[in-house]
């Protein structure tokens, strides 16, 4: 969607409120990882010592070295060669493992102590092949057995001298298949200590501190959520599940100070035709429900609320077709200032003193379809006065008289006034700005206008980026280039005369 386009003057400002967290998040981190790195101890030199073995027949398919570390394997060592260890001592110093494909294993100690790392390695490699040779004697009785067993049982029994000579000579056919270990490289005391690791201090911080940038970066991004998190019209429709009206975009810095209105004078800009499509959509609504009387309302200052319902007002005039608009912000009254109006008379006076009419405080604007009535003096009171009668008879004269009635109402979560007035008039449209509403205030000014039992017809997504809206197709392109057209014509017509 276009309004979900990325404003990158949006992220470069947010770059520039948070610059500090970006700067300090990695610097901190970094300096603690170094820190950490230079106070950490520097570990104790350790030694290895090594043996290494020959497997040979059904010894060389075995999983010997799993054994080895086995604790009650290491409890025989330490016994076998009276060792000052503990299981658990040897279990951290002893490791086995074949090399490579080979029919050779290698046993492994470390210690601290040169000697000592020796004298395990090598009482291991002991232990191990006596423990072999003990499981080949048992192998070599256990077929002695069955050989004589076998003799025995033959119906013409030879000799003994034969018997022995035929069992011999079948269990030297099969000693191939025995187990057997040999130690062919006993340990040797080792001579230099094992390389200790470098802690990379350097590296280390320089991780600690690209891990703090990623961490800035997602707590802008959380700040920001706060800040503004409503991201898009899609998203807020959703969540509410409010009639997306239309999009508005943000007006220039001249414009603002200005207080000019972006539609006048039959303008064509991108901003022009997003205010006359919301226009449009409006009417469309408000027909549809019989309604002539819409209350403009924000969750909060700042909104374009103002600046928003005076366009409005003038593109849904016409020559035929009237529309007024009510200042009903009694306490930072606006309105006036876009149509260059005195406001030293108008709703105010008019709902606090009875003898004034509705004529008297209507006011014409430079527009001839669009009427105004201002804020007036200011009130002590402005719930009492909104609350007033006057102000029900008020509305409804005007929506006997005029085609559209629009009313400008102060912010819904800070005051009271405009939800009391929202519940006076047709319907309501709510104003979200995409750059300042926050999404705790548009659900507490949306909570306000339904306990008032206003009729809520949607939301104006106002205040994207300039960009986000008013692209124009190929047809409306040539629209806007027919009209520069023939408002150029007509300029150099009335030159000529």
């Amino acid at each position: 969607m276009q309004d979900d386009a990325v404003d990158l003057r949006e992220i470069l400002d947010a770059f520039r409120r948070w610059w500090w967290v970006i700067l300090s998040a990695p610097l901190l981190i970094g300096v603690i990882t170094a820190g950490v790195g230079l106070a950490s101890p520097v570990p104790a030199p350790s030694y290895e010592a090594k043996a290494s073995l020959l497997l040979e027949g059904n010894a060389a398919t075995a999983n010997y070295p799993g054994l080895i570390v086995t604790r009650p394997f290491l409890k025989g060592v330490i016994d076998q060669a009276a060792l000052p260890l503990s299981v658990d001592e040897i279990e951290a110093m002893v490791s086995a493992r074949r090399i490579g494909e080979t029919q050779f294993m290698e046993i492994r100690a470390r210690s601290d102590e040169p000697a000592m790392a020796r004298r395990v390695a090598d009482a291991a490699a002991v232990s191990f092949t006596g423990y072999i040779g003990s499981i080949r004697e048992e192998q070599f009785s256990a077929q002695r057995e069955e050989m004589s067993r076998q003799m025995s049982a033959m119906e013409h029994f030879p000799t003994s001298e034969a018997i022995e000579k035929i069992m011999m000579g079948a269990i030297q056919e099969r000693m191939p298949e025995f187990a057997r270990v040999t130690m062919v490289v006993s340990a040797e005391e080792p001579r230099s200590p094992l390389p200790i690791e470098q802690r990379h201090i350097v590296r280390n911080a320089g991780l600690g501190a690209a891990v703090g940038f990623l961490l800035s970066i997602g707590l802008l991004m959380l700040l920001e959520y706060q800040r503004a998190p409503i991201g898009s019209a899609a998203m807020f429709q959703r969540r509410f599940g409010l009639t997306h009206l239309g999009t508005v975009p943000r007006w220039s810095k001249g414009a603002g100070r200005t207080r000019e209105l972006a539609v006048n004078g039959g303008s064509s800009s991108g901003e022009a035709e997003a205010i006359r499509q919301v226009a449009t959509n409006i009417e469309f609504g408000a027909r549809g429900k019989r309604i002539n009387s819409l209350a403009i309302a924000s969750p909060d200052l700042g909104e374009g609320r103002s600046s928003l319902i005076a366009n409005l007002g003038f593109a849904l005039s016409s020559s035929q077709e009237k529309v007024v608009l009510v200042d009903a912000d009694l306490r930072r009254p606006s309105l006036h200032t876009y149509f260059k109006l005195e406001n030293h008379a108008g709703l105010s006076d008019f709902l606090s003193d009875p003898e004034i009419d509705v004529e008297e405080v209507v006011r014409d604007t430079v527009y001839s379809g669009v009427k105004v009535i201002t804020s007036g003096q200011p009130a002590a009171d402005p719930v009492a006065l909104l609350k007033s009668p006057r102000m029900g008879a008020l509305l409804r004269r005007l929506e006997s008289d005029y085609h559209m009635v629009l009313v400008d109402t102060p912010p819904m979560v800070s005051l009271a006034d405009g939800a009391v007035v929202a519940a006076q008039v047709g319907g309501a449209v709510m104003v979200v700005n995409k750059s300042t509403t926050r999404l705790d205030a548009v659900g507490l000014a949306l909570g306000n206008l339904e306990k008032a039992g206003a009729n809520i017809l949607g939301f104006i997504w106002n205040g994207v980026a300039s960009g986000s809206v008013g692209r124009y197709t190929r047809y409306q392109k040539h629209c806007r280039k027919q009209a520069e057209a023939g408002r150029s014509a007509q300029l150099v017509s009335a030159g000529s005369t």
